[in-house]
């Protein structure tokens, strides 16, 4: 299909929906992206949702005569659509970073108890065989062991490793916004397991939304001495990073990598094309891969002292 038909296709389906919500405008795309993108490389991948979004912002023109019959409804239609319209374009990012990481056994996810289970219910056989041992030599009771309490002790361990620290004297700590985060599975010998937090993964329509918030962010991660990266992933609507921007500038300095989905040349190491976030997530995983290693020789030094009894 030409890129006109593409657009009324969207157009139509969106005008079918009876009510606005980002998860609905995020399916119709990424339907789109999936069917239009067979055989494509990832950078041609990458152009291809950048044309796609182009075409929601253009259906969703403030100055657009006949907007949606939902948002007509609304007291406040620009607020109502700024909020489906970002959630829609976290949940594409999501699906589009979780497509090219795919092979790096590593996952990408919203912060929720909800996506936590689904990652246990993908690693239970590893569970299941480490609960086992357990069990056997009179370690856990049989009660103990239910999804509901693995992901909440998997979802306590996350939030402890996101935790910064705000006041050194008085060893005050709080958790960063996340929009997203990169997590990797290890099986440590332990009937939960352990997911390791590599970044955080912060998705914004236009750099200027909350920019304040991700170099705080970033700041914070780097005086507490965590390990845990603060990453930027946005269309750039503004196209701020083709000018001399303070917030270019604050990208350049206080996020740990910065990626835009347009194809522009842009002058800056720390600002690239989404293409190269794969590459950067390796670097990443080979900074962590001493303490990854770790977990894993405690899985296999644990699993022989279980076997052994």
């Amino acid at each position: 299909m030409n890129e006109q038909e593409i657009k009324k296709e969207i157009e139509e389906k969106i005008n079918s929906l009876e009510k606005l919500k980002g998860k609905d405008i995020a399916d119709i795309l990424l339907s789109i992206y999936k069917r239009e993108t067979v055989g494509l490389s990832i950078e041609e991948r990458i152009d291809q949702i950048s044309t796609l979004w182009g075409f929601v912002e253009e259906i969703f023109a403030i100055d657009k005569e006949n907007i949606h019959p939902y948002l007509e409804r609304l007291d406040d239609p620009e607020q109502s659509k700024k909020g489906f319209l970002g959630n829609a374009w976290e949940q594409i990012f999501e699906a589009l970073a979780n497509e090219f990481l795919e092979t790096l056994d590593i996952k990408v996810i919203r912060l929720s108890k909800e996506n936590i289970e689904r990652l246990v219910k993908e690693k239970i056989k590893d569970l299941e065989d480490n609960f086992k041992k357990f069990r056997d030599l009179g370690l856990i009771k049989e009660s103990s062991f239910s999804f509901r309490r693995i992901v909440e002790l998997l979802y306590e361990d996350i939030i402890r490793q996101l935790k910064v620290y705000i006041d050194d004297e008085y060893k005050v700590s709080v958790n960063p916004d996340c929009d997203l985060i990169i997590v990797k599975y290890i099986n440590d010998g332990t009937y939960t397991g352990k997911m390791l937090v590599l970044a955080v993964l912060s998705s914004k329509k236009k750099f200027r939304e909350r920019i304040a918030q991700v170099g705080y962010w970033t700041v914070k991660f780097r005086h507490s001495g965590s390990k845990i990266k603060n990453l930027l992933i946005t269309p750039d609507e503004d196209k701020d990073f083709l000018k001399d921007s303070d917030h270019k500038k604050i990208a350049e300095f206080d996020t740990d990598g910065t990626y835009v989905v347009y194809s522009k040349e842009i002058r800056s190491t720390k600002i690239k094309h989404l293409k190269f976030l794969r590459e950067d997530v390796e670097k990443i995983l080979n900074e962590r891969s001493e303490e990854i290693a770790m977990y894993d020789r405690y899985g296999s030094i644990i699993g022989k002292l279980l076997n052994q009894r």
